[in-house]
């Protein structure tokens, strides 16, 4: 453990250096007029283990960025994480990283790597800090050595050095970094990275942006990452939580969101982000301008129609809307007010069921594209279920995904209602809404239905913008 903590406190004391070179060369050249940008490369199913031996097609198709004649910075993403490498010239021994990003202009977090891990926030116009054995979300590889030999070196009285470093330590290629994307909101990131390696004895390090600071992010690179919608593109299906009722599900063609609105989740007031994503339960209209996107509004209510949803078409030319009751007079518009409306066109079959919730008419949704299934249910509670779920059976069964209320007491005729679709249709994932997030409602909800039907398969969204992969009938772990 001393030797441990004697090597440690050696690579830290290189850390500092690397933030006084920063801090003192921002002195020098405080700004520059505009930072890098850089588009990160998609690339699905990547399987990036971050050893630190960038082996062989690990990195196709990533960014390579220069950083200095002897290392280059790689750049890959996934829908799922961020990957970074920072790759020397030649295998070199010891070695330390720190990974610098930011989000907002107040703070940037430090993802340090030397013998172990650390991490920390710090404001803007301070130094950067970490504390060790911290790793939110986010790996890593670190130093290896050889424990005996540095131990007998140092029994020996002889000097813990540079040159000696290279017999001790273990060579690899450079740092991996696997970052989750949960760490960041949004597409647009800022990164400043600094890195020391031995390399035959000799000290090297690199500041990359060079000349960059820490009183701002002004100066470091903007990374663009590939949007929640482009990296969903290539597997089966991709489903967002939008709070309460509201989900987007991304199929091979299409773009469906269902009762979108932007008031609140459950009873809770929803805060508008200052990236607003489907990564964090959002729509932005430039986040899926190229997609074709269809809208869907069960009814009027506020907790279920929002007409900001109405602005989407001024940036998304392929988008279409469409209504359980006559919403507005524009002719582009679908108005399916039934009773049993039915729309078949470009892949896209609709069919739908009807009540009337508190004056108003409203709808149940059934969707078939692309070879899915997809129940939404909004508010609707028809007089007779029986017979319109009859009618839905004559449209397409089993469901894939269904959209329902989360309600399980039989005292309440949703609780029938829910028990007549989960066995007439056997859906293959279940989602409860009209709650908040991670409510104990929804909680409740899955441990009744699971215990009445055991084999019953139900997802809870647990925050806004949770994303869920459904692949070959299931959710994928």
């Amino acid at each position: 453990m001393k030797t441990l903590v004697l090597t440690l406190s050696f690579l830290i004391v290189y850390s500092c250096s690397v933030t006084a070179q920063s801090m003192q060369s921002s002195k020098k050249e405080p700004n520059r007029e505009q930072s890098e940008s850089v588009l990160v490369p998609l690339r699905n199913n990547t399987r990036i283990t971050p050893d630190g031996m960038f082996s062989p097609g690990e990195w196709d198709g990533a960014l390579a960025v220069p950083m200095s004649e002897n290392c280059i910075l790689c750049l890959l993403a996934d829908s799922e994480n961020l990957y970074l490498g920072l790759k020397s010239s030649k295998p070199a021994a010891t070695m330390l990283s720190e990974v610098y990003f930011a989000n907002d202009e107040k703070q940037y977090c430090n993802l340090h790597s030397s013998d172990r891990l650390g991490e920390g926030a710090s404001p803007f116009r301070e130094s950067p800090t970490f504390k060790v054995g911290v790793t939110k979300e986010w790996s890593a590889n670190v130093n290896s050595f050889n424990l005996a030999r540095l131990e007998e070196w140092q029994a020996a009285g002889k000097p813990l050095d540079t040159k000696r470093y290279g017999d001790i330590y273990g060579k690899n290629d450079g740092r991996e970094y696997r970052i989750s994307r949960k760490k960041f909101s949004g597409v647009h990131l800022k990164l400043k990275v600094g890195f020391i390696y031995l390399k035959e004895g000799e000290k090297e390090s690199v500041e990359y942006p060079g000349n960059s600071s820490f009183n701002s992010a002004n100066d470091w690179i903007d990374l663009i990452l590939p949007s929640a919608v482009e990296a969903a593109i290539g597997g089966d299906v991709s489903i967002w939580y939008l709070g309460h009722c509201g989900f987007a599900v991304r199929t091979s063609k299409y773009l469906l969101i269902f009762d979108y609105q932007e008031l609140r989740d459950g009873q809770q007031p929803k805060s508008r982000p200052s990236k607003p994503s489907l990564a964090n339960g959002w729509i932005h209209p430039e986040e899926i301008k190229d997609l074709s996107v269809r809208v869907f509004a069960s009814h009027s209510h506020d907790d279920h129609y929002d007409p900001v949803i109405l602005e989407w078409k001024k940036t998304v030319p392929d988008i279409q809307y469409f209504f359980g009751w006559k919403a507005a007079d524009d002719t582009s518009f679908h108005y399916l007010v039934g009773p049993r409306a039915e729309y078949n066109s470009g892949g896209l079959e609709i069919a739908t069921i009807n009540s009337h919730h508190s004056g108003v008419p409203e709808v149940a949704w059934l969707v078939k594209v692309d070879g899915l299934v997809i129940y939404h249910n909004g508010d609707c509670q028809p007089d007779d279920p029986v017979a319109e779920y009859e009618f839905l059976k004559t449209k397409a069964e089993p469901i894939d995904i269904a959209f329902v209320p989360p309600v399980h007491e039989e005292r309440w005729k949703y609780s029938a209602q829910n028990l007549l679709l989960f066995r007439e249709f056997s859906p293959r994932l279940v989602f409860p809404m009209h709650a908040k997030a991670g409510d104990t409602i929804y909680v409740d909800f899955e441990k009744a239905w699971k215990s009445k039907i055991p084999d019953l398969p139900i997802s809870l969204p647990r925050k806004m913008g949770e994303r869920f992969d459904y692949e070959q009938g299931k959710i994928r772990k």
